[in-house]
Protein backbone atom coordinates (compact mmCIF):
# COMPACT_ATOMS: atom_id res chain seq x y z
CA UNK A 1 0.00 0.00 0.00
CA UNK A 2 1.24 3.32 -0.79
CA UNK A 3 1.77 5.65 1.82
CA UNK A 4 -1.11 7.85 0.08
CA UNK A 5 -3.41 5.51 0.54
CA UNK A 6 -2.44 4.77 4.15
CA UNK A 7 -2.63 8.21 4.80
CA UNK A 8 -6.49 8.29 3.42
CA UNK A 9 -7.13 5.12 5.15
CA UNK A 10 -6.17 6.45 8.58
CA UNK A 11 -8.42 9.63 7.80
CA UNK A 12 -11.19 8.04 6.97
CA UNK A 13 -10.69 5.59 10.29
CA UNK A 14 -10.36 8.85 12.27
CA UNK A 15 -12.91 10.67 10.89
CA UNK A 16 -15.16 7.18 11.69
CA UNK A 17 -14.19 6.81 15.34
CA UNK A 18 -14.19 10.52 16.34
CA UNK A 19 -16.19 12.66 13.82
CA UNK A 20 -14.50 16.01 12.80
CA UNK A 21 -14.72 17.15 16.28
CA UNK A 22 -11.48 14.95 17.25
CA UNK A 23 -10.32 15.04 13.34
CA UNK A 24 -6.51 16.59 12.98
CA UNK A 25 -4.01 16.68 10.42
CA UNK A 26 -1.90 15.50 13.14
CA UNK A 27 -3.68 12.77 15.01
CA UNK A 28 -3.83 11.46 11.09
CA UNK A 29 -0.22 11.98 11.02
CA UNK A 30 -0.10 10.03 14.03
CA UNK A 31 -2.31 6.91 13.11
CA UNK A 32 -0.43 6.98 9.68
CA UNK A 33 2.74 6.16 11.24
CA UNK A 34 4.41 8.99 9.46
CA UNK A 35 4.92 12.97 9.95
CA UNK A 36 2.71 16.01 9.76
CA UNK A 37 4.67 16.91 6.67
CA UNK A 38 4.09 14.10 4.82
CA UNK A 39 0.81 13.99 5.15
CA UNK A 40 0.87 17.81 3.77
CA UNK A 41 3.53 16.68 1.31
CA UNK A 42 0.38 13.85 -0.60
CA UNK A 43 -2.56 15.98 0.07
CA UNK A 44 -2.20 20.03 -0.23
CA UNK A 45 -3.75 20.77 2.51
CA UNK A 46 -6.52 19.66 5.84
CA UNK A 47 -9.45 20.23 2.96
CA UNK A 48 -7.48 18.26 0.68
CA UNK A 49 -7.39 15.49 2.96
CA UNK A 50 -11.05 16.40 4.02
CA UNK A 51 -12.52 16.25 0.68
CA UNK A 52 -10.76 12.75 0.00
CA UNK A 53 -12.05 11.54 2.96
CA UNK A 54 -15.26 12.28 2.03
CA UNK A 55 -15.09 11.43 -1.27
CA UNK A 56 -13.96 7.83 -0.06
CA UNK A 57 -16.19 7.36 2.63
CA UNK A 58 -19.08 7.79 -0.16
CA UNK A 59 -18.16 5.98 -1.98
CA UNK A 60 -17.75 2.72 0.70
CA UNK A 61 -21.23 3.45 1.73
CA UNK A 62 -22.47 3.55 -1.73
CA UNK A 63 -20.46 0.33 -3.16
CA UNK A 64 -21.53 -1.42 0.72
CA UNK A 65 -24.93 -0.39 -0.25
CA UNK A 66 -24.54 -2.19 -3.91
CA UNK A 67 -22.97 -5.22 -2.83
CA UNK A 68 -25.94 -5.37 -0.12
CA UNK A 69 -28.56 -5.60 -2.81
CA UNK A 70 -26.51 -7.42 -5.57
CA UNK A 71 -26.72 -10.98 -3.96
CA UNK A 72 -29.40 -13.08 -3.72
CA UNK A 73 -33.39 -12.86 -3.85
CA UNK A 74 -35.28 -9.56 -3.40
CA UNK A 75 -36.53 -10.17 0.34
CA UNK A 76 -32.61 -11.05 1.72
CA UNK A 77 -31.43 -8.19 -0.59
CA UNK A 78 -33.65 -5.71 1.24
CA UNK A 79 -32.76 -7.16 4.27
CA UNK A 80 -29.08 -6.88 3.65
CA UNK A 81 -29.58 -3.30 2.79
CA UNK A 82 -31.45 -2.59 5.93
CA UNK A 83 -28.40 -4.18 7.56
CA UNK A 84 -26.16 -2.05 5.74
CA UNK A 85 -27.77 0.90 6.57
CA UNK A 86 -27.63 0.10 10.06
CA UNK A 87 -23.97 -1.12 10.24
CA UNK A 88 -23.10 2.28 9.06
CA UNK A 89 -24.28 4.41 11.90
CA UNK A 90 -23.12 1.61 14.18
CA UNK A 91 -19.75 2.06 12.77
CA UNK A 92 -19.43 5.75 12.71
CA UNK A 93 -19.69 5.99 9.10
CA UNK A 94 -22.77 7.91 8.10
CA UNK A 95 -22.23 10.18 10.86
CA UNK A 96 -18.69 10.76 9.46
CA UNK A 97 -19.92 11.45 5.61
CA UNK A 98 -22.93 13.59 7.02
CA UNK A 99 -20.12 15.61 8.96
CA UNK A 100 -17.83 15.93 5.82
CA UNK A 101 -20.66 17.02 3.13
CA UNK A 102 -22.16 19.67 5.81
CA UNK A 103 -19.14 21.89 6.08
CA UNK A 104 -19.94 22.19 2.46
CA UNK A 105 -16.74 20.00 0.66
CA UNK A 106 -17.80 20.00 -2.89
CA UNK A 107 -18.50 16.20 -4.35
CA UNK A 108 -15.91 16.01 -7.08
CA UNK A 109 -15.32 12.20 -7.67
CA UNK A 110 -18.01 10.23 -9.61
CA UNK A 111 -20.41 7.95 -7.23
CA UNK A 112 -21.80 5.43 -8.92
CA UNK A 113 -25.32 6.51 -8.44
CA UNK A 114 -26.50 4.49 -11.13
CA UNK A 115 -25.15 1.00 -10.09
CA UNK A 116 -27.34 1.68 -6.71
CA UNK A 117 -31.12 1.81 -8.95
CA UNK A 118 -29.83 -1.25 -11.13
CA UNK A 119 -29.19 -2.90 -7.59
CA UNK A 120 -32.02 -1.83 -6.33
CA UNK A 121 -34.16 -2.93 -9.60
CA UNK A 122 -32.58 -6.61 -9.83
CA UNK A 123 -33.66 -6.91 -6.14
CA UNK A 124 -37.02 -5.48 -6.85
CA UNK A 125 -37.76 -7.56 -9.85
CA UNK A 126 -38.59 -4.30 -11.94
CA UNK A 127 -37.06 -2.48 -14.84
CA UNK A 128 -35.18 0.10 -13.94
CA UNK A 129 -36.87 2.78 -15.89
CA UNK A 130 -39.75 2.17 -13.48
CA UNK A 131 -37.85 3.61 -10.51
CA UNK A 132 -36.84 6.72 -9.45
CA UNK A 133 -33.45 8.02 -10.54
CA UNK A 134 -30.36 6.48 -8.45
CA UNK A 135 -29.51 9.96 -7.00
CA UNK A 136 -33.51 9.80 -5.57
CA UNK A 137 -33.32 6.80 -4.25
CA UNK A 138 -29.70 7.79 -2.48
CA UNK A 139 -31.23 10.24 -0.82
CA UNK A 140 -34.64 8.70 0.25
CA UNK A 141 -31.77 5.71 1.85
CA UNK A 142 -29.54 8.54 3.19
CA UNK A 143 -33.40 9.86 4.92
CA UNK A 144 -33.77 7.05 6.89
CA UNK A 145 -29.94 6.99 7.95
CA UNK A 146 -30.55 10.08 9.35
CA UNK A 147 -33.49 9.04 11.24
CA UNK A 148 -31.61 6.45 12.93
CA UNK A 149 -28.91 8.55 13.53
CA UNK A 150 -31.08 10.91 15.20
CA UNK A 151 -31.99 7.98 17.16
CA UNK A 152 -35.06 7.73 15.87
CA UNK A 153 -37.42 4.21 16.88
CA UNK A 154 -35.61 1.92 15.04
CA UNK A 155 -39.15 0.04 14.28
CA UNK A 156 -40.53 3.48 13.01
CA UNK A 157 -37.26 3.84 10.64
CA UNK A 158 -37.72 0.05 9.45
CA UNK A 159 -41.43 0.59 8.85
CA UNK A 160 -40.86 3.83 7.07
CA UNK A 161 -37.82 1.40 5.01
CA UNK A 162 -40.30 -1.10 4.68
CA UNK A 163 -42.86 1.60 3.23
CA UNK A 164 -40.83 2.82 0.65
CA UNK A 165 -40.04 -0.42 -1.20
CA UNK A 166 -43.54 -1.32 -1.34
CA UNK A 167 -44.30 2.12 -2.77
CA UNK A 168 -41.36 1.74 -5.11
CA UNK A 169 -43.42 -1.31 -6.49
CA UNK A 170 -47.17 -0.69 -6.10
CA UNK A 171 -48.22 1.29 -9.37
CA UNK A 172 -49.37 4.96 -8.01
Amino acid sequence: MSRKAAILDASVALATRVGLAGWTVEQVAKDAGCAKGLVLYHYRGKTDLLDSTAQRLLLDIQRQRVAALSAGASTSALARLWWSLLEDIRSGRFAASVSLRAIGLPITAPVPIDELRTAVAAALEVAPESLADGMTIAALLDGLALQLLARRSEALVREAYDQLWVAMVVPG
